[in-house]
């Protein structure tokens, strides 16, 4: 009688402290989160394309002219080398012939990455699903 006892009262307290908010609990079902850089970022006036260790232009508006003739193609990123779960090194296109040394932080959720050169101000892409 008293190992009923027992579970009786082991069953009313995990059910008080789950009532309370005092168990957490896991959720299962959420989609993973994608950590990779390949596929299509969208800035706004271009669109690149990342597969590997480089990201070329598949996009550009009539309104881009940071890079005047840039084509479709051309390579935007080099060296995307993984620094961590949500951190890349790579070089990106400047002027004519001319690399920048960048970081690419992506968000959490990774539908933006923000890419980041000293002295420049960062650029923001939305991942193109």
């Amino acid at each position: 009688m008293k190992k009923k006892h027992f579970y009786l009262v082991m069953l009313v307290g995990i059910l008080a402290l789950n009532f309370m908010g005092c168990v957490s609990t896991v959720d299962t079902h959420s989609a993973p989160v994608n950590t990779s850089l390949d596929g299509d970022w969208d800035r706004g006036d271009i669109i690149v394309t990342i597969s590997g260790n480089k990201g070329v232009f598949s996009k550009i508006n009539t309104n881009y002219n940071r890079n005047p003739g840039r084509k479709v193609g051309d390579q935007r990123f080099r060296n995307i080398t993984k620094v961590d779960d949500l951190k890349w090194s790579a070089q990106e296109s400047f002027t004519g012939d001319n690399w920048r040394n960048s970081i690419i932080i992506m968000s959490a959720d990774d539908r933006t990455i923000r890419v980041s050169n000293q002295g420049y101000p960062d650029d923001i892409y939305t991942r193109v699903k």
